[in-house]
């Protein structure tokens, strides 16, 4: 269903003749990004062994951050391209979406029954403790800064003095390659290790960089009369930019997709993982509507001590989150 959903809402897109067509496919394609997001994740636990679990369903959140890499790049090629041939970039995802649905019928089931769970029963108990602990986790992992980082790299980029046109090229392209690149650790370490000591060291290292940030932000718009101090707080206001995006990349980015599977036993996991997803774009649409409400003047470098007081919290909230590595998902929901 999602296969067909994102090949219909793309196809739409592609071939747009007006807003209603474009914001039509924009509904189809937002619908099949939930199935997906649902699903897929929930499946990957599903046939992985316990052992191995993390890392399998890492690879999902892989494929996400590999799709923004690719899209930076069509974006790059695109940029200065007028005409029609920004349909290009709804046309290639509708192909794949195609495909999608070809390979799912090759695909075996998971060997697992859908849950049963009434809605009364996620308002008690342990499974209340679950749904409070994913809407938490998604919260953490979409109020980081993540995605203010990545949307608004130029921006700041632009404060500290990085205005050449191969900047606009450059670091988004290279923010999307460290999201690609630094996922891999995550596969040895989430089961080696396990979730918790890579949530709480994930959270504390993008707290230290946010604070970096605010620090090297405004030593840099300080200093505009000495040009060396003014060029070494703008190295390391970019350093602390791609810290947080590695730290993101190794732990929380991953890492949330699998817990939110893990954390609700067979019969609830259906509904438990789509109210994980709400809770996911719920706090996303919070998160890029509001970023720009504080930009309206000018870029603020006092904002990140939000984003350190968020991951302040994150790192203690992570300490109360179960840990799951190696257990069997039957067994994590007794």
């Amino acid at each position: 269903m999602g296969g067909l959903l994102f090949a219909l809402g793309c196809s739409l897109e592609a071939g747009s003749t007006s807003f209603a067509m474009l914001l039509a496919g924009r509904f189809f394609s937002g619908a099949a990004s939930g199935v997906v997001c649902t699903v897929v994740p929930a499946y990957l636990a599903e046939i992985a062994p316990a052992k191995r679990r993390g890392a399998v369903t890492a690879v999902f959140h892989l494929m996400i951050v590999f799709g923004f890499f690719v899209r930076t790049c069509v974006f790059v090629v695109l940029e200065n391209e007028v005409g029609s041939i920004w349909r290009i970039a709804f046309v290639v995802p509708a192909v794949v979406a195609g495909l999608m649905v070809a390979a799912a019928s090759f695909i075996p089931d998971s060997e697992q029954a859908t849950g049963q769970a009434e809605w009364s029963e996620f308002l008690s108990g342990r499974t209340l403790r679950s749904v409070i602990t994913v809407f938490a986790l998604r919260f953490f992992w979409q109020f980081s800064g993540i995605n203010e980082t990545l949307f608004y790299s130029l921006d700041m980029l632009y404060y500290v003095g990085f205005k050449t046109p191969d900047t606009k090229v450059l670091f988004p392209l290279v923010n999307s390659l460290i999201e690609v690149v630094y996922i891999f650790p995550c596969f040895t370490l989430v089961d080696r290790l396990g979730r918790k000591p890579l949530l709480i060291g994930g959270a504390t290292v993008i707290l230290l960089s946010h604070v970096g940030l605010y620090f090297s932000l405004t030593a840099a718009d300080n200093s505009v009369s000495d040009d060396t101090a003014n060029e070494t707080a703008a190295w390391v206001a970019v350093f602390c930019m791609y810290l947080v995006v590695v730290a993101y990349a190794a732990t929380w980015g991953p890492i949330v997709w699998t817990l939110q599977v893990e954390l609700f036993p067979l019969r609830e996991r259906a509904k438990g993982i789509g109210l994980a997803t709400l809770a996911q774009w719920l706090w996303l649409a919070i998160s890029v509507f509001a970023w720009p409400k504080t930009m309206e003047d000018e870029f603020p470098p006092q904002k990140y001590w939000a984003f350190a007081a968020f991951s302040a919290f994150a790192v203690v909230g992570a300490f109360f989150v179960p840990e799951t590595r190696k257990k069997e998902l039957e067994e994590i929901g007794q």
